[in-house]
């Protein structure tokens, strides 16, 4: 009996188990890349969850920002309320509360959509430490009303350094949730969490765990991984136990990535998105198992092999030496990835390995031993096959790109051939290589027609290297660049874009995209003829099989239309925000015009008309009308509606605006004046000529400050070749005002964009950007047309052409010959405003009428239920504290049905004439009221079939 040979067998299970190690190796490579590759998109999947947070919680900011700047917030005025009235009102599908607390942190104010009282279940401690922050701050985690996971966002009010409060937003974590978390598409086990940063569960899978302290879960690894969110910082984890606990679970390993989520006032949380082990590799569960069964395999295989080889060294070790190589070859030749033929001068196989044999699919019980080669050949290619097994030289190998294999199933595959022919003894052979190359031609059919629909679609598809060198580009890049295929190949890509485009544009995409990241963004692309179009590109790379970026795929698509359309929008939106505003000021600049103008009207009566104080007087009254007729043409102006226009005289109002801004303007600046026809007439408000004359001259001023200047003024008519498309109805001329200056003067890039609402070249708080779009409104109302002409250095002319108007009169001041009706009846006037009530009553009382005054509406209703009152009329404001005036109104019809009432106000959207007479009014009147039309009005009221 032979003796093992322990030192061959020990061998044999050496390299069996280190053919076991290096099958394991490319496993744990797979698995740990995609491992990695899971984080990337869980981190690409929390970026956007993140960045919704983020974002929502800017926006807040930014009001928080606006609203700490009203003084009427401030103040905590009627104003102010409203302010915060309409700001949750617009708001609160997204806020439980808006409210304003002292500066010893007690809510003074609130306006929420809870019936019940919202304060009632918060920690009055707590919500007085967050309401006494004095900066942006948002607060950990309270309870509000039963509500979990609420934060309250606050911002300090100062003036002078001196702190007055705050106003804060109550914010419930369950509307972020459901607009940004819950909206994330996860796997089927996996599940997203939020920390607070003192590390209260705000969002979990299982909402019994909301509001739990991350130190309460019984694992210490959770510590751990808390420690490392604390730093806000982005990072990965591997969990072997779960945050999550069900009937019947058990301890998995969790991959994850947490991400900070940066908040306003120094703060952040922290978010976590987790998914079982088992889901993370899913992907590569069909290499799992074949890289077992082939380890298995390819281990027994061996094992065996080896163990076989070592008896027979061991028995044979001397006479076998030859044979054991023979055997080794053809192993090898078995394990050989292409198949491999021994072919004889009769064109007959003698020998075939097992790739060859799988590719003719030949039975295991079968061979291919002593059958004709040609036999498995497509019957169209076995002439060049033959050809080469009879011609070629020994030793010299011959190749054919690509032959039809017919298996032995009838089943045809495309193989790549190398025949070399040899000597066996004395006979001649062929080795034949067999590759099979139907995958790679699949391939390559599929990247033609990939190649093919990037020619056929309508958007830019460019292939360049990592220089920027254009490699190969499809039809729409020619068809919407001009540039030929010829002359685009080999060119840079840096030459066809713009020099509107950023400076360093090219180069931050280079470095996106060196990164392996996508870059996404406008570029502003060059044609041919020098024209230029706006595209939404992406960048992408592409790498080869080491993972190294070679080229950069660019996809564009001109959005030049979708960028003017987002252009209009975004002004439309900043008219919009003009016509908040001015309605914001109306209501108090017209109840303080109305003061104003009653008691320069009652001057005016008391006043000789040829005394110089009376021509004072008419100048107050002139600008106090003027004045409201301005907040009208603000409104007007944002709403896009019209003013009631008159035949005016332009050359006294160009006067009049001269004389008024003179005395704002250095001496340094000349004003010289040609009035050539002074009698012209158009059809407009005075206000709006006003208007346009104090913008044009106040750009003058502004272009001419540093150095002086001169400004010139010049009213003239011109003929109709001048005058353009617009209307020349009155005669064959138009009127043509000039405001000319000398000052700086104005590029083409910047002479194309001033009539722009909000574009402005002056320094923040030196203008608004408005002066000059509100010019342009105004004349394109009147029917008129605007030219401007400006060089660098040498100053800028304005012509304002208008259609001149027949003859017809203008609007007349008040004069005391002019007799206005009176009475003797009894008028209570109703007004919060104390100046505006003196105003009524000394108005009233000079027509005779007795007056009775009072800022409470509620006190109005106790006296109307008193028989013995003797009130004839009642004149009530409508934006009021306690009550409005359609309210008023209203209840007063209830009482007193024949009683006559005139609404008043300065400015309101929703009142007008039909939902005044709808309360019961039988009139409104439109702050500023002067004399004449108060005595009007009140008079047709009292002779009404109703008061009567």
């Amino acid at each position: 009996m032979r003796r093992f040979s322990y030192p061959y067998v020990l061998l044999s299970l050496a390299v069996t188990l280190t053919l076991a190690g290096l099958f394991y190796l490319p496993y744990l490579s797979v698995r740990n890349k995609t491992i990695k590759a899971f984080h990337e998109q869980q981190t690409l999947l929390m970026d956007h969850a993140v960045e919704g947070i983020q974002g929502y919680f800017t926006t807040y900011q930014h009001a928080l920002e606006y609203l700490a700047e009203q003084n009427s917030i401030l103040e905590l005025d009627s104003g102010g309320k409203l302010l915060v009235e309409d700001f949750y009102a617009i708001h609160k599908s997204r806020l439980l509360g808006v409210f304003r607390s002292d500066d010893k942190g007690k809510v003074v104010f609130s306006v929420t959509g809870e019936e019940d009282n919202l304060w009632r279940g918060i920690d009055k401690q707590v919500l007085k430490k967050v309401l006494l922050e004095k900066t942006l701050a948002v607060s950990d985690p309270i309870d509000a009303n039963q509500r979990k996971c609420c934060v309250i966002m606050t911002h300090p009010l100062f003036r002078e350094h001196t702190y007055y409060g705050n106003i804060s937003f109550l914010i419930s974590f369950e509307e972020v949730a459901k607009r940004y978390i819950d909206q994330v598409k996860l796997d089927r086990a996996a599940y997203v969490m939020l920390f607070s940063r003192n590390g209260i569960t705000l969002y979990a899978p299982q909402p019994e765990l909301v509001g739990t302290p991350i130190n309460s879960y019984p694992h210490h690894e959770l510590q751990q991984l808390y420690a490392k969110m604390g730093g806000g910082q982005k990072g990965f984890f591997t969990l072997t136990q779960d945050f999550t606990v069900t009937e019947g679970s058990q301890d998995i390993h969790r991959h994850g990535v947490h991400l900070p989520v940066d908040l306003p006032g120094d703060n952040f949380w922290s978010i976590l998105i987790a998914a079982p082990e088992n889901e993370v590799l899913h992907t590569m569960a069909a290499f799992r198992n074949q890289w077992l069964i082939v380890t298995i395999i390819t281990t027994i295989a061996v094992g065996c092999l080896s163990m076989g080889l070592t008896l027979v060294i061991a028995g044979r070790r001397e006479e076998k030496k030859h044979r054991e190589v023979e055997e080794q070859l053809v192993v090898l030749l078995d394990h050989a990835p292409m198949g491999v033929l021994l072919v004889n001068g009769k064109g007959m196989v003698t020998y075939a390995n097992k790739a060859a044999s799988q590719m003719i699919e030949v039975d295991p019980r079968q061979t291919l031993y002593n059958k004709p080669f040609l036999e498995f050949i497509h019957p169209d290619d076995q002439g060049k096959v033959a050809e080469k097994l009879s011609n070629s030289q020994p030793g010299t190998p011959g190749e054919i790109a690509s032959v039809t294999v017919t298996t032995i199933g009838k089943m045809n595959r495309d193989a790549k051939i190398s025949i070399t022919p040899f000597t066996l003894g004395s006979e001649r052979c062929n080795i034949v290589i067999l590759q099979d190359i139907t995958d790679e031609l699949k391939v390559e059919e599929i990247q033609r027609r990939l190649a093919t629909a990037a020619e056929q679609i309508s958007e830019i598809v460019m292939i360049t290297d990592t220089e920027g060198i254009i490699e190969d580009v499809n039809g729409a890049f020619c068809k919407m660049t001009g540039y030929s295929r010829d002359e685009t190949l080999g060119s840079e890509y840096c030459l066809m874009c713009s020099s509107d485009n950023d400076n360093h544009l090219l180069e931050h995409i280079g470095e996106v995209v060196s990164r392996g990241e996508i870059w996404q963004g406008r570029i502003i692309i060059k044609r041919k003829n020098s024209t230029v179009f706006i595209a939404a590109s992406s960048v992408s790379p592409v790498r080869n099989h080491s993972g190294r970026v070679t080229h950069w795929v660019t996809v564009q698509r001109d959005i030049t239309n979708e960028v003017e359309i987002e252009s209009r929008l975004r002004q439309a939106q900043k008219m919009e925000a003009i016509g908040t505003f001015a309605g914001g000021i109306a209501h108090d600049f017209n109840n303080i015009l109305g003061a104003i103008i009653g008691f320069t009207d009652m001057a005016l009566l008391q006043t000789e008309k040829e005394s110089e104080l009376y021509d004072h007087l008419v100048h107050i009254r002139q600008g106090g009308k003027r004045a409201a007729d301005l907040v009208h043409q603000i409104l007007t102006f944002s709403r896009q509606s019209t003013m009631t226009k008159i035949a005016v005289t332009v050359a006294p109002v160009i006067k009049e605006s001269l004389r008024l801004i003179r005395a704002s303007i250095p001496s340094t600046i000349a004003i010289e004046r040609h009035i050539v026809d002074p009698d012209s007439k158009v059809m407009a408000a005075p206000v709006q000529l006003q208007q346009i004359m104090m913008n044009l001259c106040s750009n003058a001023f502004f272009s001419m400050r540093e150095k002086g200047g001169t400004l010139t003024i010049i009213l003239e008519q011109v003929s109709s070749e001048r005058c353009g498309d617009i209307d020349v109805s009155f005669g064959d001329t138009c009127l043509c005002l000039t405001v000319q200056d000398t000052g700086v003067g104005m590029e083409d890039a910047t002479l194309q964009r001033i009539f722009n609402p909000f574009f402005t070249t002056k320094e923040p708080g030196e203008g608004t950007g408005m002066g000059l779009s509100v010019v342009l409104g105004i004349v394109q109302d009147l029917g008129g047309d605007v030219q401007v002409e400006s060089a660098v250095g040498k100053g800028t002319t304005f012509s304002i052409f208008l259609p001149l108007a027949g003859k017809g009169g203008e609007g007349v001041l008040l004069s005391s010959e002019v007799p206005l009706p009176s009475g003797n009846e009894h008028i209570l006037v109703i007004d919060d405003e104390k100046d505006i009530r003196e105003t009524f009553k000394m108005m009233l009382n000079h027509f005779g009428y007795t007056v009775t005054t009072t800022s409470n509406p509620k006190e109005v209703l106790s006296l109307l239920q008193d028989d013995e009152c003797t009130i004839d009329l009642v004149i009530t404001d409508h934006t009021m504290p306690v009550m409005t005036g359609l309210e008023l109104t209203t209840e007063i019809t209830k009482i007193r049905p024949e009683l006559p009432v005139i609404l008043c106000t300065g400015y309101s959207d929703k009142l007008n004439s039909d939902a005044a007479k709808d309360a019961g009014a039988c009139a409104l009147m439109m702050k500023p009221v002067d004399l004449q039309e108060l005595a009007s009005s009140v008079r047709s009221a009292l002779e009404s079939p109703a008061a009567s």
